[in-house]
């Protein structure tokens, strides 16, 4: 085995990603991971992961709520393209 994932689990990564991009691009406001969720159906733990490995590649980010700093909302990092 060579170590590289099968060209089906990235398929079905990549359509996590898009999934979750997409909600946060198509948002009238930076949305909330509970937002994600009930837009794309998909778990928490699977939002909050798929959330995380975009942050990391520099695709989203992370912002305070301006009203409530406790409430953390997504949005596409600046310069990406959507």
């Amino acid at each position: 085995m060579s170590g590289h994932p099968s060209p089906i689990v990235t398929r079905e990564r990549d359509q996590r990603f898009n999934a979750v991009f997409h909600a946060i691009a198509e948002a009238d406001e930076a949305p909330t991971r509970r937002d994600i969720v009930l837009e794309t159906g998909f778990s928490d733990s699977k939002t909050t992961r798929v959330l995380r490995d975009l942050r990391d590649r520099g695709r989203v980010r992370a912002v305070q709520d301006d009203d409530d700093g406790r409430i953390v909302r997504y949005e596409i990092s600046p310069g990406i393209d959507q």
